[in-house]
Parts: structure tokens; sequence; C-alpha cells
């Protein structure tokens, strides 16, 4: 649009964000890396369908960003794709810099914006190991020597 069509978006859009902050201070939204109404609520769509998911399918999307659920818990699961959503919602550049701190790519366009959520995702999450992994076996003492 026109120079003045975009002011007057973003006049709608910081007038939406005054007048809906506190909800999203209620629903905890990180608002100093979220700028706009429109992320915000976003943000806030994307939580609410995250928390009322069953787990298996907040495991099954977690895994969909080529992350292994495996030993983590269900609320774990749930808190690390609201940050992914976050991720997805941020200023570009902010993005890129969240990524340049977690020494992760951060060379490439917007439209590859998912891309580098998922290479952030992967760089801080790593699969995780069995926290009671199996014990060896016992070892028997070797015969008596004749």
């Amino acid at each position: 649009g026109t120079p003045e069509e975009e002011a007057k978006e973003q006049l709608l859009d910081a007038l939406l964000l005054s007048m809906f902050r506190r909800a999203f201070d209620a629903l905890l939204l990180p608002m100093h890396a979220i700028r706009t109404f429109k992320a915000a609520a976003s943000v806030a769509r994307e939580w609410m369908i995250i928390e009322s998911m069953l787990d298996s399918d907040a495991a099954r999307r977690y895994m969909d960003l080529g992350l292994s659920p495996q030993y983590l818990k269900p609320r774990e699961v749930r808190d690390r794709l609201k940050q992914v959503a976050v991720w997805v919602a941020v200023p570009f550049k902010d993005l890129q810099h969240e990524c340049v701190v977690n020494h992760v790519n951060s060379f490439t366009k917007e439209c590859d914006r998912h891309l580098l959520v998922r290479r952030l995702a992967a760089q801080l999450w790593p699969a995780r190991a069995n926290p009671n992994p199996p014990r060896p076996p016992p070892q028997r003492p070797p015969p008596p020597r004749p």
C-alpha cells in the first residue's frame, strides 16, 4: 500500500497493542520480544492451541520440527513449542540475532524463517540422553587358575 496506508496500519496496530497489553501480559507473552499486536495475537492464538493439544499431538508437532521428544516431559515439549511460536512471530532481525548469539548460521532470507527457527531449535534442544540408562550386566569373576 501507500505510505499513508502503512502509517494508518501501524497506528491501528499500536492502538490495539495498547488496548490488549494487559491481556497479553496475563498470558505471560514475552512482550519485550513481540512488538506488534498482529504478532502478539498470533502467538496468543498459537499458545492456546498448544496448551489444548493432546500430549501425543504436541510430541508429533515437536518431531515435525526435526526434534526428539524422547525423555522430555509433556510440559517441556509444550514450553518449547511455545518458544518456537515466539520465534516465528518476532521481527526477523531479532530472530537472526538470537541465532548469532546461539552460534547458528543466520544468513538467510525472511522467506526461510522456518528453516532458521528449525536450526535454532536443533542447536538449543539436542536429543536428550536416557536419564536412566540400562545397567551393564554384572561381570562374572574370571575362573580360578589351576
